[in-house]
């Protein structure tokens, strides 16, 4: 269970009885168009599924299914037997951003993540798909790499405590899937976590040495120590994979997001020393830098 939150996964309803039947209730969901859906106790896995359309829709499906609908009548009659048994089911939630594209083709995350996660996890209500995913291995995404420019760029490692110029040899290609961001709100830190934002100020350290410190009041809002964090930036969606660090500021309890050379580079090109950054929360591993 840790794992699908770790990757952005969130409680997003469950399920009661209603006489001999079920009710679905479900929290308030931003606009989406695929998504996956797991359903739990409090302590195991037992389904995952994707859908090209609304969760609302897709989970109400499983309150009156047609008999046809031989999924929809097995995990009915399954959901039926623990609540009768007094036995809690939770439905988590993960909405695909819509950031993958190559070229003009989009990317189904969703349908992807899905195959992933039931290979990996192996829920029990999954049954023959499990079987036949078990032996599927993962695949790295393919992007569109763009070189890095060649001119020298200022990097400081924590030890040196300067900035160094950057060989042109050692600069590494940032990947850009070249795709529309969906739309955003901002709102309080305590909301949905999809599109939640807040700034921070490139002062010296930030911009030359590629990190930030997220706010402590935002912290919650992102995954465990060491975690993968996905950072889309700019208008060209240049994909830098940085690391969660929540033990660097034990004092403040802020985490900070290490993006190294890429976002460095980023920053430096993109900005000048303190200027605002705004970093838009799409989940607990990935975000939207401004």
């Amino acid at each position: 269970m840790d794992r699908l939150l770790q990757i952005g996964f969130r409680e997003i309803g469950r399920w009661e009885l209603a006489g001999e039947g079920l009710r679905l209730l479900l929290d308030p969901l931003q606009v989406h168009r695929r998504a996956l859906y797991a359903f739990a106790t409090e302590s195991k896995l037992l389904y995952v599924g994707k859908t090209t359309g609304t969760l609302p829709t897709r989970l109400q499906a499983y309150v009156s299914p047609h008999q046809s609908q031989r999924t929809n009548v097995r995990n009915r009659a399954a959901l039926l037997d623990l609540l009768r048994a007094e036995t809690k089911v939770r439905i988590l939630g993960w909405i695909d951003p819509g950031l993958h594209r190559i070229g003009p083709f989009d990317l189904n995350m969703a349908a992807g993540l899905e195959d992933s996660i039931i290979a990996l996890l192996a829920p029990p209500w999954n049954g023959a798909r499990m079987l036949e995913t078990r032996g599927a291995t993962s695949h790295t995404q393919p992007q569109v790499p763009i070189e890095v420019p060649t001119g020298n760029l200022l990097i400081s490692s924590a030890s040196d405590g300067g900035a160094q110029p950057l060989a042109p040899a050692t600069a590494r290609k940032l990947a850009v899937p070249l795709t529309p961001i969906p739309n955003t709100t901002e709102s309080s830190a305590h909301g949905n976590v999809n599109g939640i934002t807040f700034t921070v100020r490139l002062g010296k350290t930030y911009y030359e040495r590629g990190f930030f410190n997220v706010p402590v009041v935002f912290s919650e809002l992102f995954g465990s120590h060491g975690a993968t964090v996905d950072l889309y930036c700019g208008t060209e969606r240049a994909v830098v994979r940085a690391i969660l660090d929540r033990k660097a500021n034990q004092q403040s309890g802020t985490p900070r997001i290490y993006g190294k050379i890429e976002l460095g580079y980023w920053f430096q090109r993109r900005f000048k020393l303190d200027d605002v950054l705004k970093v838009t929360v799409l989940s607990p591993t990935a975000a939207v830098l401004m």
